[in-house]
């Protein structure tokens, strides 16, 4: 498997440490495995996740680096309630 170096592997480890969301946590470890090596199979077995997730965090690293494996906004409804509002609701 085929990974971009935009990082070192010292700050892929300091990324996972500040991500605050565990997806992006799993999603920079796939990439830190990747570049140690590690086959596809491997990443995937050892993450609980499928060969083809792995190849998906792979490609989108890439293409745009770390910010490459933030969510991307997606389409539905709009919210009703403002975000401001949240933290008195909560």
């Amino acid at each position: 498997m085929r990974v971009e170096a935009h990082e070192t592997t010292d700050a892929l480890r300091d990324a996972i440490r500040a991500a605050r969301s565990s997806n992006l946590r799993d999603r920079l470890r796939i990439v830190l495995h990747a570049l140690d090596g590690e086959p596809g199979s491997a990443i995937a077995r050892r993450l609980g996740c499928g060969q083809r997730v792995v190849r998906k965090w792979v490609h989108r690293y890439n293409e745009g680096a770390i910010g490459g494996l933030a969510d991307r906004p997606r389409s539905g409804r709009p919210r009703k309630l403002p975000r401001e509002s949240e933290p008195r609701l909560g």
